[in-house]
């Protein structure tokens, strides 16, 4: 063995004219095979010996899943691997792999119904955790068996970043301790670090005696090189006949996910290679799979299409290929959603996302196209605030009068944000109807009230002179949004008396002084019970919880017996939905709670305090105390469907769930 590590050809050849057994195992299953495929010289002539007189080529460590033939690809000899293919090695053999290298991450995936995946990269659990927050660990990476030729993609993807991969190992990112080798201890970081340092030319040419002689035809291989951006990869396999059509459900490995995912959601996806590298943004990979590709329109399950995961993951440059391809930009999919939507939708960054909008504009895009929730790419450019978005979709006729299916404008999206220039601009320049009603019968001041931009506040009230219904929905809206100086601005216009201004005034700055004072001068304290403003239903406790003034809504909850489950006339918002929605304040919203808050109350738009949490602390106190969503609330035991993901949901699920070796 010492002899086959050292590479003395000859007194390994001399030894196994002595009739020694080329099959004895150390303590830890080496043999002298497995120790002449892991040495760091290429021993091809030590090999060829001790196949001659009889080495085992299927020889296993299996504490490791390692075989001379594993060994053969890790270390890039390509020579070694044809002599023992030619012996017989069993090619069709599967090898367990670690998960990615970057153990610190932990990986969450939100999916449909509040549920969502986490992949710990450290243990390599996936968990599922449902909409009411059980957990259970669907799968361990550490289980994923992969074949030959992937384990040999995920060599090369190791050459390509091995500067990366060299440096997180170097800062202790990994821990990966020592192996023993026949009464040896060798520090393992200094394998991986051979084992990086083998040239690409060498790792290519044992793909190609791979991919010639055993191919794996998985479609799930070539989907793992078009991830891993490893273009000459990408182009050997499609040489060799790999089809970028087939599903991933036709791959073997693929089919280790769906034994225990399918009870949670489907994750197949169709053109796998391409959806990878489309979001992924690897253009050379995209031109490449392009050429075997027939359909550059083809839809996924969920109506994606390349070009609305190319905009959705702000790769312009994959953008601009395909539709010089002829990729259509007016497709939509299951929701409606064009890639203009899409793009307007990404996380990506604002100057990548004003470039594909050009793009797209350039290609005679449908700019008014409405999703199945009627928004325009211009309504959706107001929700998420996008200025320069707006104003080059503006200038490409996009209509600012088109409202959605809940009856909102442009302008009342752009007030919710309080963006002041465009507010100026959409009444400037297109006349926009600041006194139009949504479905809910909220006009645009009311929406801005609920942003607290005084700034928007205060140009809607010098453009129009809103009448006293409108500026009390607007109050209301203010408690919504929990902005105490929009409260205070706009309860100064309408028509109260002395006694509501000063619980206005109390409720809002928690003023236990002024609460007192106004409380001392009444005979009765019926107007603690009825609303402050009639035409809302806003009462003092809903503006003290809105406000987070802990002090008003304990006295109001515990000396004057306010009624804590009251909901307004407007939303139907109770009191903790003011608190959920407003002030966001833990406190408030635990004595709401301590005080028999109804903690699954249902709003007029079909919302649940669950529902409008935006704060993580919050929402996890709602759940402690059985708070759940409206989905969750109307769901029918028994009935409920796997969650339907998008397509850039699923690939996300499996990327992280694929090991980088």
């Amino acid at each position: 063995m010492l002899a086959c590590q050292n590479g003395h050809t000859q007194i390994v050849e001399l030894l196994l004219k002595e009739q020694v057994d080329p099959n004895i195992q150390t303590n830890d299953q080496f043999t002298s095979l497995i120790i002449a495929c892991s040495a760091q010289i290429d021993n091809i002539e030590i090999v060829r010996l001790l196949l001659q007189y009889g080495a085992d080529p299927n020889a296993k460590i299996d504490k490791t899943g390692t075989t001379p033939l594993l060994l053969a690809v890790n270390f890039g000899r390509s020579e070694i691997l044809t002599e023992l293919i030619n012996v017989g090695a069993n090619v069709s053999e599967t090898f367990s792999m670690p998960p990615k290298p970057f153990i610190n991450a932990i990986i969450r995936v939100p999916i449909s119904g509040n549920c969502e995946v986490i992949c710990n990269l450290s243990t390599g659990d996936v968990t599922f955790i449902n909409s009411t927050g059980s957990s259970s660990v669907l799968y361990n990476l550490k289980q994923l068996k992969l074949t030959l030729i992937q384990c040999a993609v995920g060599m090369v993807a190791l050459n390509e970043g091995k500067e990366k991969f060299l440096q997180s190992m170097k800062q202790g990112i990994m821990n990966i301790g020592k192996i023993s080798q026949f009464g040896m201890e060798i520090d393992s970081k200094e394998i991986i670090e051979v084992l990086s340092q083998v040239s690409i030319d060498k790792r290519l040419e044992v793909l190609k005696v791979l991919s010639l002689r055993c191919p794996d035809n998985d479609s799930y291989t070539l989907m793992l090189a078009a991830m891993w951006g490893l273009t000459q990869v990408v182009d050997l396999l499609l040489e060799a006949g790999y089809d970028p059509q087939k599903p991933l459900s036709s791959s073997k490995t693929f089919e280790q996910f769906t034994k225990t995912f399918h009870q949670v959601a489907e994750l197949d996806f169709t053109y796998p290679s391409l959806v990878a590298a489309c979001s992924e943004g690897h253009l050379e990979v995209v031109k490449l799979l392009l050429r075997k590709t027939h359909d550059i329109n083809h839809q996924q399950e969920t109506g994606e299409t390349f070009l609305m995961l190319a905009c959705d993951c702000g790769h312009k440059d994959i953008v601009l290929t395909l539709l010089e391809n002829g990729a259509d930009p007016n497709i939509c999919d299951n929701k409606g959603n064009s890639a203009l939507h899409y793009v307007l939708l990404s996380n990506s960054s604002g100057d990548n996302i004003l470039d594909i909008i050009q793009t797209l504009l350039s290609w005679n895009i449908n700019v008014n196209a409405q999703n199945n929730n009627g928004m325009t790419p211009l309504l959706t450019a107001c929700s998420k605030g996008y200025t320069e978005a707006i104003l080059l979709l503006l200038l490409d006729k996009a209509d600012p009068n088109i409202t959605d299916n809940k009856g909102k404008t442009a302008l009342m999206y752009t007030c919710e944000n309080g963006h002041s220039e465009i507010v100026e601009h959409l009444l400037r320049t297109y006349e926009t109807d600041p006194l139009q009603k949504s479905n809910n019968g909220i006009s645009a001041l009311s929406y801005a009230a609920y942003s607290g931009s005084i700034e928007v506040i205060n140009i809607l009230l010098h453009k129009h002179n809103p009448d006293q219904e409108e500026i009390e929905k607007a109050v209301t809206a203010a408690c919504y949004g929990g902005h105490k100086e929009s409260i205070k601005l706009l309860a100064d216009k309408i028509n109260l008396t002395n006694l509501k201004k000063d619980i206005l005034t109390a409720c809002v700055s928690d003023d236990m002084t002024l609460f007192v004072q106004v409380i001392a001068k009444q005979a009765s304290f019926d107007f603690l019970y009825t609303p402050l403003i009639e035409s809302t239903g806003l009462t003092p406790l809903m503006i003290a919880a809105s406000c987070g003034s802990d002090r008003v809504v304990q006295t109001l909850l515990q000396r004057y017996g306010a009624d804590v489950n009251q909901q307004d006339k407007l939303l139907n918002y109770s009191p903790l939905m003011y608190a959920v929605s407003g002030s966001k304040s833990t406190s408030t919203v635990q004595y709401l709670l301590d005080n028999y808050a109804n903690v699954n109350v249902i709003s007029k738009n079909k919302k649940t305090p669950l529902d409008i949490a935006k704060s993580k602390e919050i929402a996890q106190l709602l759940k402690k105390m059985g708070g759940k969503t409206y989905s969750s609330l109307m769901a029918v035991p028994g009935t409920e469907d796997r969650a339907l993901l998008n397509t850039q949901e699923r690939f996300t699920i499996i990327k992280f769930m694929s090991p980088m070796i």
